[in-house]
C-alpha cells in the first residue's frame, strides 16, 4: 500500500465519521421536530441531505472517483465556513466554544481539505483508469 492510498483511506474514514455525526444530528432533529410540530422540517431535510452526501462522497472516495473528491472539497469548505461563523457567534454570545464543535467544524474539514490536496493526482481523470 502506498502513501497516497493511506492518505485517501484516512480521508475516507474522517468523511465516514462525519456522515455518522450527521445521522446522529438527523435523529436529534427528528426528535425535536416531533415536539415542535414540523417547525424544524427544513433542518431535518438539510441534515438528511448532508448525511446522504457524506456517505455518497465517502463511497466515491473509496473508489477514487474525481466527482467524490470535488464534492467532498466543496462540502468540507462549506462546513468550515458555516461552522466557523457558528463557532464565532457561539463564542461571542457564550464567551466559550466547546471542544467537540471545534473538532467537527474546524479541525476535521481542514484535515480533509489538506489531505485531498496532497492526493490530487491519485484520482484518475478517466473511469478506465480507476484503481480497484
Amino acid at each position: 500500500m502506498n502513501r497516497h492510498s493511506e492518505l485517501i483511506d484516512v480521508v475516507w474514514a474522517i468523511v465516514l465519521i462525519q456522515g455518522g455525526i450527521t445521522v446522529l444530528s438527523l435523529i436529534e432533529a427528528l426528535a425535536f421536530n416531533a415536539f415542535q410540530g414540523g417547525a424544524l422540517l427544513p433542518v431535518v431535510i438539510i441534515t438528511g441531505a448532508g448525511s446522504v452526501l457524506a456517505f455518497a462522497g465517502a463511497r466515491g472516495l473509496r473508489r477514487r472517483r474525481r466527482w467524490a473528491r470535488r464534492l467532498t472539497m466543496v462540502a468540507e469548505s462549506l462546513v468550515l465556513v458555516v461552522g466557523g461563523i457558528n463557532l464565532g457567534l457561539a463564542a461571542i454570545l457564550n464567551q466559550q466554544a466547546g471542544l467537540m464543535p471545534v473538532l467537527t467544524t474546524i479541525l476535521a474539514p481542514v484535515v480533509v481539505l489538506a489531505l485531498l490536496r496532497k492526493t490530487r493526482d491519485w484520482f484518475p481523470k478517466m473511469l478506465a483508469e480507476v484503481v480497484t
